[in-house]
């Protein structure tokens, strides 16, 4: 499914995203992380940020087609961190990171889906503040071996990457190794291997 383009602004309208259906991108959670797993991957996946047009007019916004895949979440700032189980056969933990309600911002530019009714609407486990990503970040990935992270899109966001590599590293006593860059490569290789339907 491709994502929709969203209005200038920065949202668009709750009634254009299926959050009523979140079964469907659930199933490719979890199938990423049962494939995550594999291999002790953590993986946090950001969507597109607003980008200015000129002056108070921003560019349609469109998420990244890996977020879209995962959450079916068309607001910008946002993140999804996918924590496989480390101690079993569990189904892990899906995290949301995405803006809060603000009444004022959702005037100008259209209304937010916000924390509390996010675990509900996308099916995730859980919803924090996307302000919080960062620091929190260290002591999500903590443990793992790998991090899926698609590099090279966002200059600020790969250099709060690499520090928090190198605060997982160094303060929690990590072994965490390297980032896997092509995010898109993994989720090719799950819907490859997805049964086909009978013709």
């Amino acid at each position: 499914m491709i994502p929709p383009p969203v209005p200038s602004g920065g949202t668009v309208s709750l009634a254009a995203i299926p959050y009523r259906e979140p079964s469907m991108y659930a199933e490719h959670r979890r199938r990423f992380l049962k494939h995550l797993s594999t291999t002790g991957t953590a993986a946090v996946i950001p969507t597109n940020r607003s980008m200015v047009r000129n002056h108070d007019c921003d560019f349609r916004f469109r998420p990244t087609s890996d977020f879209w895949y995962l959450t079916g979440f068309a607001e910008p700032e946002a993140c999804l961190v996918l924590l496989p189980d480390l101690e079993g056969d569990g189904p892990g933990r899906s995290i949301l990171y995405l803006r809060e309600l603000d009444k004022l911002k959702e005037i100008w530019n259209g209304r937010r889906l916000g924390l509390d009714a996010a675990p509900e609407a996308l099916g995730v486990d859980e919803a924090r503040n996307i302000e919080s990503l960062w620091e929190d970040l260290p002591e999500c990935l903590t443990g793992y071996e790998e991090v899926v992270f698609g590099m090279g899109f966002d200059a600020e966001r790969d250099r709060k990457m690499g520090e928090v590599l190198t605060a997982v590293r160094g303060k929690y006593g990590s072994t965490l190794g390297r980032l896997l860059y092509e995010v898109t490569r993994f989720l090719l290789q799950i819907t490859t291997a997805a049964p086909k339907r009978s013709p």
